[in-house]
This record gives C-alpha cells, sequence and structure tokens, in this order.
C-alpha cells in the first residue's frame, strides 16, 4: 500500500510492481476497502496530514495487523515518534534501490511471521489430535501438509533475513504469558536441543536437528519441533 498525495505515489508503484502487488488508494474510503491481511507493508508520506495518518494507523491496525510501514518523508531529517508506528524511516533522497530493499525486506519480515505462527498453530493443533480416535486420517493428513508447505515457507524466508529480524519475529510471537525475557547475545548451538525427548534417535546436535529459523529446531527423525528461546526451551508439537 502507498499512501502519499504526490507525484511519487506514481514512482513508487513503478519501481515495485515488477515485483509485488501494489495498490495506491487515494482516500480512506478506497484504503479501507484495499487494506486485508494480504497486506505486507505500507508506505506513508509523512507530509500527510496527521489526522488522515492516525485514520490510516487505525485502519492498518484493525484490518492487517501483520503488516509493517515504511515512513517517508521530504526532509533530509529522519522524522520519529511517527503515525502509524513505522519499522523504517527513509528521508529524501529516495531512490529505486533503496526504496525496494526497505519495502521488499519488510516484506519478508511480515509474511515470514504471519507463515511462522501458522506453523505453531498447525503443529500445535495436530499434537492435540494425533491421538484423538475421533479425527480422522484425512483431516490429520491435510494438517500435516499444510504445516510441511509452511516449514517450507519458514525455511526460504528465514535464511533470507539477519538474526536480529528473526529475533523480532520471534520477540513478538512468544507467548507472553511466559513472562520471561530472552537472552540477548546468543549462539545457534545454545538453542538447538541437546536431545530429542519424543524419539530414540542417538544422534545430537547439528546431526539430529533441522534449524527452522527464529530458534526453531525440528527433529529429523521423528519430526518434533521445539520452540528454544523461551524460558522452559519447550517442545512445541511433533509433525
Amino acid at each position: 500500500m502507498v499512501f502519499d498525495e504526490s507525484i511519487r505515489r506514481e514512482l513508487y508503484e513503478k519501481w515495485l510492481a515488477d515485483t509485488i502487488s501494489v495498490h495506491t488508494p487515494t482516500s480512506c474510503a478506497e484504503a479501507k476497502e484495499a487494506i486485508s491481511e494480504t497486506t505486507a507493508v505500507a508506505i506513508v508520506r509523512h507530509e500527510l496530514s496527521t489526522e488522515l495518518r492516525e485514520r490510516l494507523a487505525t485502519l492498518l491496525w484493525r484490518l492487517a495487523p501483520q503488516s509493517r510501514v515504511v515512513f517517508a518523508t521530504s526532509s533530509h531529517l529522519p522524522v520519529y515518534n511517527t503515525t502509524p508506528t513505522a519499522q523504517v524511516h527513509l528521508s529524501e533522497p529516495i531512490d529505486r534501490k533503496l526504496l525496494r530493499d526497505a519495502v521488499l525486506g519488510q516484506a519478508r519480515i511480515a509474511v515470514y511471521s504471519v507463515a511462522l505462527a501458522e506453523y505453531y498453530r498447525r503443529t500445535t493443533h495436530l499434537a492435540g489430535i494425533r491421538l484423538d480416535s475421533t479425527v480422522s486420517d484425512d483431516v490429520r493428513d491435510e494438517i500435516e501438509a499444510a504445516a510441511e508447505a509452511l516449514s517450507s515457507v519458514v525455511n526460504g524466508l528465514g535464511a533470507k533475513l539477519t538474526a536480529d529480524e528473526r529475533r523480532e519475529v520471534l520477540d513478538l510471537l512468544v507467548d507472553e504469558a511466559d513472562g520471561e525475557p530472552i537472552e540477548s547475545a546468543v549462539t545457534e548451538s545454545k538453542y538447538r536441543p541437546e536431545a530429542c525427548t519424543g524419539c530414540d534417535d542417538s544422534r545430537t546436535g547439528q546431526d539430529a536437528f533441522r534449524d527452522l529459523g527464529a530458534y526453531v529446531w525440528e527433529c529429523k527423525s521423528c519430526g518434533t519441533v521445539y520452540e528454544r528461546s523461551a524460558a522452559a526451551n519447550r517442545r512445541v508439537a511433533k509433525r
């Protein structure tokens, strides 16, 4: 989504349209119709009125809570304490590469976050119904197939994100009820499970576990998934 009342709106669309779908609403009514759960990134111009930006912030919060905001300004100095809250601030001059790097990078984070959350939901659901005799094999197979597809998305996008970006996503997904902060300077080996509690495979370390990103590990033998950043280093599900 591009929210800009200047000629930059068409320019931004031209720079991005070959890679992602771009929409350029010209009113709040159009924005309300266009914003949805598929909205990954919103480019918002600082020079829009405060009232308009506040209305856009409300629409994004209600209709696309997973979206990321790139805040653009014609000022040569960055603007902070923005409305809506932004993950990236761009100030003029903004060229094609700068815009594309910012928008596509935030889009990857948005999609990765949604995919990882849905992956957790599917695998947790699968773990809950695995021994439920009232659930048909077709339903289990469908959930397993969906989890497998999501795993591919998580793996692919996770490899393109930095460690800090993966950490940011995980921070958003960690259950607040845990009440425990995530340690700050850690290595992958610290979070890799020592051994799987779901099977008898004697392998340990890197040979036994597949890195799914964001400190999530999967046993190569039985498919048990571990989310390792939380204090309990808990097992999430078994695929």
